[in-house]
């Protein structure tokens, strides 16, 4: 079993990936094990509460064999009273801590493989992703138990608890540098919030990364002072620390912020809506501009045209974004300062106002004191972040663009790119809410992408963009694509982006407009309805069937 090369196992191996074959397989001989656990030791789902075991297992050269981490923390199990509470301060304490020591063990661990004598060199390549922190009793309480008790103890417990839990990493200067990080990324699906600084700290001790995943939340709708408090942290996080990490190559910023088109969920700002100017925004690219390695930029959340541009006003800026080969925002639809991108077709289809309540306080309340004070605070919606609203609303139409607000993002955007020497592929897009009558009598809202996207000569677009025609094809060819639905740019705006790429690759440019979800996606929820039709019309059948069945013994 010993004579083939090593490259013969690992290839027939790679081809199971059942998981039990796969353990059995590694009992049969060395290249065997070999060859299984490149497999197995390549991703890692690891929990802080097992970092002992993988010290103890992952050694010698299955080290070698790691290729990602994706690590979960896993914070103090309380007693059964408080999972109907808001965490108390002398809890919210021991979570700080164990998220603290979570994070320093795991780079104390990765950090012991290194050659000690080249700090900023390591002879592995890790992907590091921190998925989620939650801590056990409510991860026993949240998934196992039945909807129906879930519903029961809703309003005593669940999510808005954790809303304004904001843990830090506290003692930074004692994390070790590990050179074996090359990518990072902050997913959490949890809704427990971690501090915006968290990721910079620990970018900062990673001086080989290459790509950073960076997921925040910008949802405290409730309490606007909160909201704008947790932004004005942001800006600073950026503006102080963002321009150390000079070797980045790929930054990805996404800002959860619910649905993008639901009015409900539009910004109250503390700040005037004449005021234009989005900290956050000049914040975010001006810093990016700074990295010179930076080839991949992707932004997503609640921004304003300064994102893109300086000064709409000044014609000529110092250029900016010289390296950058892809550039992908996906902004909401509505404005940091108020206002939205979008409007309702007609002044009779608009619901306006449709903003929600603001809390009195402005802010949220502090951590519980008493259990009688947290379930009359939950119940009365005190700790609530806004979330629970959405459900009851439908979302307003808004599909025709207000020139007012849209025009000045679509030129930054246009300006912004065309002073790119090294552009390759870009996109400007939200997602909008759009009435579809099937082939069902009775219609249904659904999520449509509107933007604009432009490819370089040879450039390809996303493999599921390049379902519809458009995104596929002319790739020898400059290509300015639109799906706007009806609407259409001033001839300002066109000028400026058919220009994009004019003077790097000829005056020859393909610019269409389309509309993707009619051809692409309609076809797709006709099948899907048609199978979720003929499924319900088997189990009638086959109930009725035995139904007759059950007469006939009778």
């Amino acid at each position: 079993m010993n004579r083939l090369p090593q490259e013969i196992y690992d290839e027939i191996a790679a081809w199971d990936s059942e998981p039990s074959n796969l353990a059995n397989l590694a009992t049969i001989s060395r290249p065997w094990q070999m060859a299984i656990e490149r497999i197995t030791f390549r991703q890692i789902y690891l929990k802080s509460s097992d970092l002992d075991k993988f010290e103890r297992i992952v050694r010698g050269r299955r080290r070698d064999f790691l290729g990602a981490i994706l690590y979960s923390i896993v914070l103090p199990t309380h007693c059964e009273e408080v999972h109907s509470r808001r965490e108390a301060k002398g809890h919210h304490q021991a979570n700080y801590e164990a998220f603290i020591s979570a994070i320093h063990c795991l780079f104390s661990i990765l950090k012991s493989w290194d050659n000690v004598e080249c700090p900023t060199k390591s002879d592995y390549s890790i992907r590091l992703e921190i998925l989620d922190v939650y801590s056990l009793e409510r991860e026993r309480i949240l998934h196992p138990v039945p909807r129906q008790e879930l519903n029961a103890i809703a309003p005593h417990m669940g999510e808005r608890d954790l809303s304004y839990s904001y843990p830090h990493l506290l003692r930074p200067a004692e994390l070790a540098v590990l050179p074996a990080i090359y990518s990072l990324g902050v997913h959490l699906r949890s809704m427990r919030v971690v501090s915006s600084q968290v990721s910079l700290e620990i970018v900062r001790k990673l001086p080989n990364l290459r790509t950073v995943d960076w997921f925040t939340y910008d949802e405290n709708l409730s309490y606007p002072e909160q909201r704008q408090k947790n932004r004005d942290f942001f800006t600073r996080t950026i503006q102080q620390q963002l321009p150390e990490i000079s070797h980045l190559q790929s930054l990805r910023i996404f800002m959860n912020h619910g649905k993008f088109y639901n009015r409900p969920w539009i910004p109250i700002s503390s700040r005037p809506v004449k005021d234009s100017s989005d900290p956050l925004s000049k914040s975010i690219r001006e810093e990016t501009a700074l990295l010179k390695g930076l080839k991949s930029l992707t932004v997503s959340g609640v921004f304003d045209e300064w994102l893109l541009w300086p000064d709409l006003k000044a014609e000529i800026v110092e250029p900016f974004w010289q390296n950058l080969e892809h550039l992908h925002i996906k902004f909401h639809t509505t404005k940091p300062s108020g206002g939205a991108y979008f409007r309702a077709r007609t002044q009779a289809e608009s619901t306006n106002p449709l903003f929600l309540a603001v809390s009195n306080t402005q802010m949220p309340p502090e951590y519980g004191t008493s259990e009688v004070n947290d379930i009359e605070s939950t119940q009365n919606g005190q700790y609530s972040n806004g979330r629970e609203h959405g459900e009851n609303f439908q979302p307003e139409l808004l599909y025709i663009p207000d020139e007012e607000f849209i025009s000045p993002l679509i030129e930054a955007f246009g300006r912004a790119i065309s002073q790119m020497p090294a552009l390759k592929v870009v996109s400007l897009t939200t997602t909008i809410a759009m009435y579809v009558s099937l082939h069902s009598a009775r219609g249904r809202v659904m999520d449509t992408t509107w933007g604009i996207w432009f490819a370089a000569p040879g450039e390809s677009f996303d493999s599921e963009l390049q379902k519809h025609p458009a995104f596929s094809e002319n790739m020898g060819q400059r290509r300015l694509i639109f799906d706007v639905q009806k609407w259409r740019p001033n001839e300002h705006l066109r000028s400026i982006l058919r220009g994009v790429g004019r003077e790097r690759h000829g005056d020859t440019l393909v610019e269409e407009y389309i509309d993707y979800w009619s051809t692409v996606r309609r076809s797709a929820v006709l099948y899907y309805d048609r199978m979720v039709y003929l499924n319900v019309v088997r189990e009638f059948n086959k109930r009725r069937r035995l139904l007759g069945d059950l007469k006939g013994i009778v």
